[in-house]
C-alpha cells in the first residue's frame, strides 16, 4: 500500500501489486487513471463518445471468448435461492418457538415441520452455476456479430481526446478571472464555442470577435481569456496571419 499525501494534508491510499514500479511511478499512474475516467465521463456527456461514427462494419472473430449470459442468470438464481433459504430459516425459528410454547401447555404436544425445499433449491442452483461455463466463443453467444469499422472509430476518438485536452488547457486560463472558475470553467468554454461572431483580416492579423455571452460576468471572463490567447501570438495554420481574439462591446478588448 502506498499513501500519497497532498500539500494540503489529504491522504490517498493506493493498493497495487506492481512491485516493479517505484512509488512515484505508481502514484503518477494512479493519477493518470483518474484523468482517463474523467475523460470518459465527460466525453459521454458532451462529445458524443457513444455515437455511431460510421455505418461501415466488419466481421467479428467468432472464436473470441466472451462472457456467457447463462452464467449470469445462474448466479442470479443462486442469489434468489439464498434469499429464499434465509426466509425459510427464519420461518423455522418461528415454528420452533411456537411449538415450544404449545408443548408447555397441559394436554398439548409441540411439533414443528421443516420443509427442505429451500435448501434443495439452493443446492440445485449452485450445481447449475458450477457446471455453467463462464465464457463461450462469440459465435455461440451472438452468431453473426459485426464490428464497427476500426480506422474511422480510432480517428474520431483521437479527435475527441485532442479536443478534451485542448479544452482542459483552456479551462485553467479563465479561473483567476472567474469567481466559479473551478466549477464552471468548462461550461463557460462550451458557451464560448457556440457564440456567434465576426472574422476580419487587418494587415497580418486575423481578428476573431465574439458576441457577448449570456451574462456580463461570463463576458468579462471570456474577455480576459481572449487577452491571454492573443498574447500567445499564435499564427493561423498555413498562413502568416496572427490570431487576435476579443469580445464585442468589452472595453478592455474591443
Amino acid at each position: 500500500m502506498i499513501v500519497r499525501r497532498s500539500p494540503g494534508g489529504h491522504q490517498t491510499p493506493i493498493l497495487t501489486n506492481r512491485t516493479d514500479l517505484s512509488v512515484a511511478q505508481v502514484a503518477h499512474q494512479m493519477a493518470a487513471r483518474w484523468r482517463q475516467e474523467n475523460y470518459f465521463k465527460y466525453a459521454r456527456e458532451h462529445f458524443a463518445l457513444d455515437a455511431l461514427d460510421s455505418y461501415a462494419d466488419t466481421h467479428d472473430d467468432p472464436t473470441r471468448m466472451v462472457p456467457n449470459p447463462a452464467k449470469a442468470r445462474a448466479g442470479d438464481q443462486v442469489s434468489a435461492a439464498r434469499a429464499q433459504l434465509a426466509a425459510a430459516q427464519g420461518g423455522v425459528a418461528d415454528a420452533i418457538d411456537a411449538a415450544g410454547i404449545r408443548a408447555r401447555l397441559p394436554g398439548s404436544g409441540g411439533k414443528a415441520t421443516v420443509d427442505p425445499a429451500a435448501g434443495q433449491a439452493l443446492t440445485a442452483a449452485k450445481a447449475t452455476s458450477a457446471t455453467t461455463a463462464s465464457h463461450l466463443p462469440l459465435g455461440q453467444v451472438r452468431p453473426g456479430s459485426r464490428l464497427l469499422e476500426t480506422e474511422r472509430k480510432l480517428l474520431t476518438h483521437a479527435i475527441r481526446m485532442s479536443a478534451f485536452n485542448a479544452e482542459s488547457a483552456l479551462a485553467r486560463l479563465p479561473r483567476p478571472h472567474y469567481a466559479r472558475g473551478d466549477d464552471e470553467a468548462r461550461a463557460l468554454l462550451r458557451e464560448a464555442f457556440t457564440l456567434s461572431g465576426d472574422i476580419q483580416i487587418t494587415g497580418n492579423t486575423l481578428h476573431v470577435r465574439l458576441d457577448p455571452a449570456s451574462a456580463p460576468r461570463r463576458s468579462n471572463a471570456l474577455a480576459a481569456l481572449c487577452v491571454e490567447l492573443t498574447d500567445t501570438a499564435t499564427r493561423y495554420p498555413g498562413t502568416d496571419l496572427t490570431l487576435a481574439y476579443s469580445i464585442k462591446g468589452h472595453p478592455d478588448t474591443a
